[in-house]
């Protein structure tokens, strides 16, 4: 169970969870986004997320002082980000202040903080960047077909990520970093106990994985979501647990959790898988290059010469600290 200062009731206390992004501060945190300096502090890959942006040039700005393409086109946003070098975040933080003012003993449950809180996408954001940024350095700006390969990989790697962050906050093991991401991230802590159902002490285990194999944990959820992007009404592949353990590296002894981990990433909702990238790619005129390389064989995402190949390692260097670091 997480348990911290909030205490291990039913509900906690949303100025106890204010506090503690009061007091918890990092030097490149966004102070307006609740829990972000926290978030920082407890989970190093964040921090050198962060970091790596930063000398990227990107910026950080409230969503509220955005303008272009997405105030009336949102589903071309990350077009926008990438164009700017601008992430946008929601300054939650003042929201949870001007809450209290009126309601000061507010309690909520963690469920329905998670669902009725709108949360900030900056991580998520930000990883794509990187992904982008590192492919662009190395081949130059992508184009036509290039460019839809690039960009399915970078989601790929920017869901991995917040999922593998979501990994390590069950490591971490405090209540408030699950609440924290909870409005930060796509990804939570709070998600994961579907798995406990069927396979007590499964949550357990996976964080402690992540922590000890940071990139085959991340290679492993990116392919499983290369192959739900590249193939929206696939429910199941016989022997892609498999074949994808082989290719992270994952040990044999660690079967069950590389299926739960492939699960993690099939786990992505029709509607996103299909036509939400359709559409974003037509939006761009690259729907035929978008069918063109959906009509591949699946094995294709993985030879020599594709994103995941090529730039998912270097995209997994900047965001995992030196292995002579703890996460």
């Amino acid at each position: 169970m997480i348990v911290d200062e909030l205490g291990t009731g039913q509900t906690f206390r949303v100025a106890t969870l204010l506090s503690i992004h009061e007091h918890e501060r990092h030097e490149l945190e966004l102070r307006d986004a609740l829990g972000d300096g926290s978030l920082l502090c407890r989970l190093p890959p964040l921090e050198r997320a962060r970091r790596t942006l930063l000398e990227m040039t990107y910026a950080f700005v409230p969503s509220t002082q955005m303008a272009g393409i997405h105030a009336m086109f949102p589903l071309l946003e990350l077009t926008e980000i990438l164009r700017t070098r601008t992430i946008p975040y929601r300054r939650s933080a003042l929201a949870a202040k001007q809450i209290l003012v009126d309601r000061p003993d507010l309690c909520l449950s963690d469920s329905l903080f998670r669902q009725t809180c709108t949360a900030s996408y900056c991580f998520h954001e930000g990883a794509h960047a990187i992904f982008y940024e590192r492919a662009c350095a190395e081949e130059g700006l992508p184009h036509g077909r290039r460019y839809v390969e690039i960009m399915l990989a970078s989601e790929a790697f920017a869901m991995a990520f917040e999922q593998f962050v979501a990994l390590l906050a069950i490591a971490d093991g405090r209540r408030s970093t699950a609440l924290f991401l909870a409005v930060s991230a796509y990804a939570n802590p709070l998600d994961f106990q579907r798995f406990e159902r069927d396979d007590p002490g499964a949550v357990e285990r996976l964080g402690r994985l992540a922590v000890e194999a940071p990139e085959k944990v991340m290679m492993i959820m990116a392919c499983a979501y290369m192959v739900a992007l590249l193939r929206p009404t696939a429910v199941a592949l016989p022997g892609l647990s498999e074949w994808l353990a082989n290719y992270a590296d994952l040990r044999e002894e660690n079967s069950t959790d590389s299926k739960h981990l492939v699960s993690i990433g099939l786990h992505v909702e029709y509607e996103f898988r299909d036509r939400t990238q359709r559409n974003f790619y037509e939006h761009l005129g690259l729907r035929h290059e978008l069918e063109m390389v959906r009509a591949d064989p699946l094995e294709s995402f993985l030879r020599y010469d594709s994103p995941i190949e090529r730039f998912l390692p270097l995209a997994m260097n900047s965001v995992i600290p030196d292995r002579c670091g703890a996460l």
